[in-house]
């Protein structure tokens, strides 16, 4: 879709895909992981490769649906620490996610 020869197809697409790194990087940083433009680079290439994953699933799914949302989100940690992004800060925010969600499973 990103190489569409349409121009009002790609404009969509690119808002699309801005929107969804804002979202991604507006959480991370509340979970204390600092942005900055490789991790902005680092987050939509993850977004085209979950993109291509996911279409391919759908016309051909060879993974089961919580294997393929696994790999994606493997992924997604994996591209962190090329970001510049240490295990220790994505341990650390994971922790924090992790007792956020318990906490609001307790109310």
């Amino acid at each position: 879709m990103a190489g569409s020869g349409d121009v009002r197809m790609r404009t969509i697409y690119r808002g699309m895909r801005r929107t969804f790194t804002t979202w991604i990087v507006a959480a991370l940083t509340n979970l204390g992981i600092e942005s900055n433009a490789t991790v902005e680079a680092t987050i939509a290439g993850w977004q085209a490769f979950m993109e291509e994953i996911v279409v391919n699933w759908i016309d051909e799914p060879t993974l089961e649906r919580g294997e393929m949302v696994d790999l994606c989100e493997r992924i997604f940690y994996h591209c962190l620490p090329a970001a510049g992004i240490s295990v220790e800060q994505i341990v650390a925010a994971t922790v924090v996610a992790t007792a956020s969600e318990s906490g609001a499973t307790q109310l």
